[in-house]
């Protein structure tokens, strides 16, 4: 049931991710949610990371959601760095994995 809920809501993400962001909020918070919620914004993260990073309070476990900020960060950096370093400095990521993400090979 996980796999559908999370494939509908990836292919809902591409034909109207409003109403799939709808859809997947009025799901009941577990982890059936945090997987609809992945697939929402992995499919976000193609195409519209502000998006994608607003719905990032769709997914409850704490890991899962800082694992999704991480790769958002990483995407983010190689389509539009810029943007991608101002929502790193600001976002609420723990300090050295701030650093690690704005200087990644430091000294190298």
């Amino acid at each position: 049931m996980e796999n559908s809920f999370s494939n509908l809501a990836g292919n809902w993400a591409r034909m109207d991710p409003e109403a799939a962001t709808r859809w997947v909020s009025s799901l009941p918070a577990n982890s059936t949610r945090d997987r609809a919620a992945q697939s929402l914004i992995n499919n976000l993260m193609q195409h519209d990371m502000p998006s994608a990073v607003d719905r990032l309070d769709l997914i409850n476990e704490p890991r899962q959601r800082r694992n999704t900020e991480q790769q958002i960060a990483h995407n983010w950096l190689q389509t539009d760095p810029a943007t991608a370093r101002i929502w790193i400095q600001n976002s609420d990521l723990p300090t050295e994995m701030k650093t690690q993400l704005l200087n990644p090979n430091p000294g190298g």
